[in-house]
């Protein structure tokens, strides 16, 4: 990749590396912003980068994560609202595609069933406030899962509380990390790439189409989240 930006968190309560996000892209945007572009406090924890290129824009994000009755829940749902604001105004310019740590699993199909669900896990990611926070932030950027529908009834997951493999064999995740197209993309393939061991995250790769283009050329947006 040629291009290569960086947000990282710059709150001088939390410390050093707490959040960031990062883009790699093998084209040239014409413009980046970093954070929010509203009249609210600064976005200082490095969770959003925007990138504009000549038909489209990508939108790379990093949620807050909080518990239902924690101290940051607020903020969290904040941030939703904010990221939605932020992905309307910038569809009335161009299409957008949406990608990373969500850290929501949107509907039921997005983690294991309730009776199968860790307890230290019941109470993150799966509050009505944030599903209705995720579908406000599909809506305003006019833009669709490219997860396919799965026959299982049960989405990929793409997050485990450990990265050694024992929560992805007993399928006891959630998908937290998603790619978000524009209406006006189909998506052509779609791939979690669960080999991967040195992260709780897994990778997402996917390849979509523009239906209104009068080429043939494929738009391919790749998430790949930070080893840690």
């Amino acid at each position: 990749h040629r291009y290569s930006f960086w947000n990282t968190c710059t709150d001088p309560k939390l410390k050093r590396g707490y959040a960031g996000t990062a883009v790699l892209t093998a084209t040239r945007p014409a413009s980046v912003t970093f954070g929010f572009s509203d009249d609210e406090a600064p976005e200082i924890e490095g969770r959003v980068i925007t990138l504009r290129f000549k038909d489209v824009a990508v939108i790379c994000s990093y949620t807050p994560s909080a518990r239902v009755d924690g101290p940051r829940y607020q903020h969290r749902l904040d941030f939703d609202r904010r990221l939605a604001n932020h992905a309307r105004a910038v569809r009335t310019e161009m299409p957008v595609f949406m990608c990373g740590d969500f850290n929501v699993a949107h509907t039921d199909q997005d983690c294991p069933d309730d009776a199968d669900i860790p307890l230290e896990l019941k109470g993150f990611s799966r509050s009505p406030q944030e599903r209705a926070g995720f579908d406000a932030i599909i809506t305003a950027a006019k833009a669709q899962d490219s997860h396919p529908v799965q026959a299982n009834g049960k989405h990929q997951f793409s997050w485990f509380k450990e990265p050694t493999g024992v929560s992805q064999r007993a399928g006891l995740g959630m998908r937290l990390d998603m790619i978000l197209i524009p209406i006006e993309f189909t998506t052509i393939s779609f791939n979690i790439v669960h080999n991967t061991t040195c992260s709780d995250h897994r990778p997402v790769v996917v390849v979509a189409h523009n239906n209104n283009a009068n080429n043939q050329r494929h738009t391919k947006a790749l998430l790949s989240q930070a080893l840690v």
